[in-house]
């Protein structure tokens, strides 16, 4: 299951816990049930904190993975991924030559300067002994 799966069954199983703590607090109850009701409360005020700071964070990474304008990108030779209209490629700004180097094999030059980039993706997990052998 990726990251943003298990996010998101995280967020699910917070709202299901919403949904199970719903009292009445009403002038009949008995002190027993007051408190057995005030502490589901503040069990389901925790819930509803972790479902909005977990959208947030996936929201955050949904937003990171998305293409941003080519104004916006790093020009300190960080490698990212350049989009070109129909073509996409890892390259990086060359502030000595005042341009995109884009790895393209086989493409003996770039169709015309990026319209967007985005970061590259985090590296795979370490593989564990068993999946190395």
């Amino acid at each position: 299951m990726s990251d943003t799966n298990k996010e998101i069954e995280s967020i699910r199983e917070a709202l299901m816990e919403l949904g199970l703590h719903k009292f009445d607090k009403g002038c009949r109850m008995t002190r027993g049930e007051r408190d057995a009701a005030d502490h589901a409360e503040e069990h389901a005020i925790q819930a509803r904190e972790f479902v909005v700071a977990r959208f947030r964070s996936l929201l955050a990474r949904v937003e990171e993975d998305a293409w941003k304008p080519i104004a916006t990108a790093p020009l300190d030779g960080t490698h990212i991924q350049l989009y070109y209209p129909e073509v996409q490629f890892i390259g990086y700004y060359a502030e000595y030559a005042c341009c995109w180097c884009a790895f393209a094999p086989g493409l003996p030059e770039l169709p015309q300067e990026p319209t967007h980039w985005k970061p590259l993706p985090a590296p795979p997990a370490a593989l564990s002994s068993k999946e190395a052998a």
